[in-house]
Order: C-alpha cells, then structure tokens, then sequence
C-alpha cells in the first residue's frame, strides 16, 4: 500500500473518528438537559452575591424562597433589635416544602417560628437559610458568606437530611449548569477546590469539555466527558474510576472532612446543633469537641411515615414532608431548643374502619379502575390517591374509560398495619369477602398443601385488611423499601417444607401473592437441606398475581393540617367519582396520639425561655 493511500484512508479514519465523538459529545449534552434552568435557580440571588461568592457556593434561593416561607432570611435586615434572640437553620429543599396559604407558610422553620409566638415567647426570629438540592459544604459555605452577618445566637445545620453524594461533586444538579466547589482533606486541612471559570457559565463549560481539567477528574465522582462518550448511557451513573475516594465509603470519605467544618464553626458560632442520623454520629463526635457541638439524632423520621404526612415518592422512593409532617419536624426542635427531656410530638395514628357500610353501598357495579378518581378523603377534603411504589398513578385511565393494566381491579387488600408505616395494599380482581380464609400455600413431591393463616375482613368487598393468626408465618414490609417479606420463623415448620416449591399466600382457592420461584428454589432447595435445622427463619419476597402493590401519597395542595381534625377518632372513606356523584367507603380510623419519644441524650443548654419583664 502507497503511501498515499495510507495517508487518505487516516485521514477517513480520523474524520469518521472525530465525527462520533463530536455526534456523541453533542447527544450527550442534549440529553442531559444541562442548557435547561431549574425555575428555583433564579439570578435575583446575584442581588446578595458577587459572582466570585457565586462560582464557590453555586446558587442560592431568591424571590421564589421569599414568598414560599415568611421566615425567609430574605425578609430580615442583618441587624437585629436588642434582645432578639436569633436562630438560623441550613439545609436543603426540605426546609422549604409545605407551600403557602392565605399569607402564612408551612415549611418547618416557619412552624418553629409560630411554635414560639404561641408558647409566648416573642423575642425569637427563626431564620430558613434552606436552598434546593444543597449539600453540607454548601450549607457551611452560606453560612461563612451570608449567616455570618446575621449574627445568629443559635445555629441549625441539618445534616441528617442532606444527600451526602451531593459533597462528592462539583455538579450535582443536571437540570442547571450552575456548579459549586467542594472541599477535601489534604495536609490535615481543610482545603478548597475551587471550580475553574470567571461565570457560572464558563465554569460549566469548562467542566463539560471533552477532557476536563485535573481537578474534576480527581475530584468528582461523575465520571468525566471522554469516559461517556465511548460508554452506553446505562454506564453513565457509575462512579468515576480515577476518583481519589473510590475506594472509600461516602461516609469514611466525608466524615474527615465534615469534622474540619464542624471545629471550625464551633469556634466562631455562639451555638452549634447538628442534626444527624444515628450512624454518623459516634464517628463524628469522636473528631470534634463535643463541649462545643451538641449532635442530635431526629427521631421525627420514626413518626413521618403516614402517607398524610409527606408528598409522593420520587422515582428512587425518597420524599418531602409536607405540612402536617413539618408540624412533628418543628415540635421536635422546639422540645430541644427549649430543653425539654423528651420530644413531645403529636403523631398522626392509623387503623382500619371496621365499621359496617353507612352509606348505602352494596358494592361497587363497576371495578376501581373504571372511576376516574379515586381518593381518600375525609369529608369534602381530599388526603390521598393511590400511587405505585414509585409515585405513579396507580389507576391510569385511558381515553376508552378503561384501565390501561392488565387486568379489571375490583377491590384492595391492605397488608397487616405495622405502626408508623405506610399501608400497602393488594390490588384484588374481584370483590372481598368478610371471613374469607388466607392461606399459606406450598407444593411438596407435586402435592399441594395449604396452611390456614388468617382471614380477611371486609364490611365493603372493596376496602379491606389482612387479619393473621400465625405466630409462625408473617407478612412484613419496611417503609422506603419496595419488597414484602414472607417470613418464616419455626424450626419445625422450616423442616417441613424442606424441598417444597411455588410458594404462596392464597385467599380461598386463588392465589393472591407469589414468592420469586428461582429464589424461592434457591432458599429452600439448596440451602435448607443443609441448614435448616440452625435456621431460625426464612424471608422470601412476595408480589402481587395482579399488576403491583398500591401505596397511598399526598399532595402538597391538599391543606392538612391538625386543625382539620378536631375529634378525637376521625374517619377517612375510600371515595370513588368520575366527575358526578360520589360513591363512599369506610377505608380507616385517624387520631392524634402523643408519641412514646425516647429522652435527648442530654438537655439541651443554654435552652430559650421566656424573657423575663
């Protein structure tokens, strides 16, 4: 081959090469919609900020974060009257959910506020320095930029809310091309890494490029640009191989560094609480001094998981409280910032209306499905709809007025209610009947054999709940996990079914839930002839012969609030319409209890009181 060819076809190859990448680079960037700002992300907080204070904290909330909460820092000069006493809580897009009506908000910094007006203690200003999507260095880095000014008395930094991979990046919001900077620990001190650029969008641009600086690839675990381009999307998401913490947890990574921030605030802010959850507190007390820092694991998140009291799942099953469940986050702080023993939280608490049906109903002539809205309410006031695990309709409707699953649902079956978790139900293909046997079910040498374990009861045939009588075979599940466990916890009974397969829970002759036939053979197959006789129980998933489980979500225009319910046993009905008349159901009991809190650690001091006249 001449020469010449060898120089045309290089330069085909290189043409053809460098068109992928460019094809590729471009697409990438399309399809993260990083040229799309987020409506929070607003450039009234350039009023505040130089553009240099911009490129290191990222963003901050403006007009919009004014209006949504009273409390706003926004809405208060720097300086403060004489004898005020000034709290500051930092935090993420927590501490502004729970909407606003007629003039007053509902995030829980501004029920803190109320909190203290009515237990008559006027000379204290809550101040919510919460932002959309922060992470804990940016609370740290808007309280060294802003809340410094406000010469706070008490400082809240909200740790245990804060999404700790948001530390692990210089660009965590992909819908906005505002970044951030981060710190690391290096030389045993706390260092900056600032973002390159002199604009936001520079700095985007920059981190975008093909082959970004030394820093981003060192420094964030998103993986860089030249990995992308030459990796399927589905491989985007993994970590970044040439990042410094690879090796490392989030937490062995992050909790150095949070250290180094916490001793330097606890050096200048008159006093620091932290907000944390139980496993990072030991680790984080140990490397500060624990005179200056008062940690405090929320047990609110305990009590927050009542579908009245949060907003619908996302897609990764997380959520935001909303108003009602803000009212238990701001009790809880309030019993701690005025040196309470204990939290003294009024939690909303769930049962099952077995009342008979006293509306009329005889029964549904058509299936759920058919209705175009289907709700819990109580009274004329909507609380909840029906969502898939995910935050989904549940019963989606089609133009043709049927369902669009596969199959008619006639009625729903509630799991046995654990206390302070959600309910999840069994979406049924026909209507309930009250007594009706439930059944565990198994095949043994191609024989079927069934175990009585509870009944169903239902005064509707459309709204109901699981009633067990084992001790043995139980149906568990845990709020922010998808699964349902069918647990087995006999030794004997473990002994019985050694060998046994299609494993079952059964209503009359059907069946209603199955376990997953290839771990189900696993379990019981292989590992029970060997251990089954130091195995003490057996958790298998289970999943429903029709469509998925159904879960309840609010809304945050759906106005809860404690006041809505004076008497001291409210019923929530099960409510069917398609526009017209309404058809009711009893679905649940509502009352508010005092919670059975365990005692802080240690009183909080110096605690707020009344001022002295």
């Amino acid at each position: 081959m001449t020469n010449k060819k060898i120089i045309i076809i290089s330069v085909i190859a290189a043409s053809i090469f460098g068109s992928f990448i460019i094809f590729r680079y471009d697409h990438i960037l399309k399809q993260s919609q990083v040229f799309s700002k987020r409506p929070w992300v607003n450039n009234s907080s350039a009023q505040t900020f130089s553009e240099a204070e911009l490129l290191k904290l990222g963003w901050a909330e403006g007009d919009i974060q004014r209006k949504d909460s009273v409390v706003s820092y926004l809405n208060y000069p720097a300086l403060k009257d004489q004898g005020t006493i000034r709290v500051g809580i930092f935090g993420g897009s927590r501490l502004l959910r729970g909407g606003a009506n007629n003039g007053a908000s509902y995030d829980f910094p501004a029920l803190l506020q109320n909190r203290f007006k009515e237990s008559g203690i006027g000379n204290v200003e809550i101040l919510n320095f919460g932002a959309s999507a922060y992470g804990f260095f940016q609370e740290y880095m808007l309280w060294d930029l802003l809340g410094k000014k406000y010469n706070l008395d008490y400082v809240v930094l909200t740790l245990n809310n804060i999404k700790w991979e948001r530390d692990q990046s210089f660009f965590y919001i992909k819908e906005s091309f505002y970044m951030h900077a981060r710190y690391i620990v290096k030389n045993n001190q706390l260092t900056l890494i600032p973002v390159e650029g002199k604009t936001r969008s520079e700095a985007f641009r920059i981190y975008n490029r093909i082959v970004p600086p030394l820093r981003y690839i060192l420094y964030d675990w998103n993986m860089p640009m030249f990995l992308k381009i030459f990796l399927p999307e589905s491989l985007h998401n993994r970590a970044n191989p040439f990042y410094y913490g690879r090796f490392m947890t989030k937490e062995k990574e992050l909790i150095p560094i949070y250290s180094f921030i916490l001793n330097d605030m606890s050096k200048k802010v008159k006093n620091l609480i932290v907000l944390t959850k139980d496993g990072s507190i030991g680790e984080l007390q140990k490397r500060v001094d624990p005179s200056s820092i008062y940690f405090y694991a929320t047990q609110e998140v305990k009590y927050l998981n009542y579908f009245m009291l949060r907003e619908p799942r996302n897609l990764n099953g997380q959520y935001h409280v909303n108003r009602l469940g803000n009212k238990i986050v701001a009790d809880e702080l309030f019993s701690l910032l005025t040196g309470d023993v204990k939290p003294k939280l009024d939690c909303i608490k769930l049962s099952y209306d077995t009342s008979s049906n006293t509306y009329g109903n005889n029964g549904t002539n058509s299936p759920l499905s058919y209705y175009k809205d289907i709700y819990i309410k109580y009274g004329i006031h909507p609380l909840a709809y029906f969502t898939t695990f995910s935050g989904e309709l549940f019963f989606r409707k089609r133009n043709t007025g049927k369902s669009d699953r596969s199959a008619a649902i006639w009625s729903l079956l509630m799991l046995p209610m654990i206390e302070w978790t959600d309910p999840v139900f069994i979406p049924m293909d026909r209507q309930l009947k009250n007594n009706e046997d439930i059944f565990f079910s198994f095949e043994k040498d191609k024989k079927g054999t069934k175990i009585p374990i509870g009944m169903v009861e239902s005064s509707t045939g459309v709204f109901g709940q699981i009633l067990l009588n084992s001790k043995t075979i139980l149906l568990s599940y845990k709020d922010g996990e998808k699964n349902v466990k069918l647990v087995i916890n006999d030794e004997a009974l473990l002994s019985s079914i050694r060998g046994s397969d299609n494993f079952c829970i059964m209503i009359g002759d059907k069946k209603v839930l199955v376990t997953d036939r290839c771990f189900t053979h696993k379990i019981l197959r292989k590992a029970m002839p060997n251990f089954c006789g130091k195995m003490a129980s057996v958790e298998l998933t289970l999943k429903p012969t029709i469509s998925e489980y159904a879960y309840l979500s609010s809304k945050e225009e759906y106005f809860l609030d404690d006041k809505l319910f004076p008497a001291n046993e409210n019923k929530l009905d099960l409510v069917l319409s398609n526009g017209g008349q309404e058809v009711r159901y009893p679905a649940f009991l509502c009352k508010f209890v005092q919670a059975d809190t365990v005692p802080f650690d240690k009183i909080y001091h110096p605690r707020i009181t009344k001022p002295r006249i």
